[in-house]
């Protein structure tokens, strides 16, 4: 069973870790280096942010379907829970932060981007 569970494991994380070096690759060349700063503020920001909404979800949802506690389609469910959640959360801090100039670097120079 376990070995079931690795199969279906490894192959999303290498999936998800070559879309990120795409989607990175393309940023870097659409931002030129006049954007690589605040793409790195993002970056930085967002990965705080994930630790915080995501609370090791991902970990204990992985730890439930090896164990057979649920089933895929649940454990596809809640991931999906997870992401929405940890995507609305970042939206709208960013809104808030960038909306009353509590960054206004990131404000300028997105508005300069445009």
């Amino acid at each position: 069973m376990s070995l079931k569970a690795v199969s279906l494991v490894v192959p999303a994380q290498i999936f998800k870790l070559l879309i990120g070096l795409g989607i990175q690759i393309i940023i870097a060349r659409l931002l030129l280096p006049e954007g690589r700063g605040i793409y790195a503020i993002s970056i930085a920001i967002s990965a705080v942010l994930l630790v915080f909404t995501n609370f090791g979800n991902e970990f204990g949802i992985r730890y439930m379907l090896v164990s057979n506690r649920i089933t895929n389609a649940l454990a596809y469910y809640y991931l999906m829970l997870t992401t929405v959640f940890s995507l609305s959360v970042a939206i709208s801090l960013g809104l808030f932060l960038t909306s009353f100039e509590i960054l206004p670097i990131i404000s300028v120079t997105w508005q300069q981007l445009t």
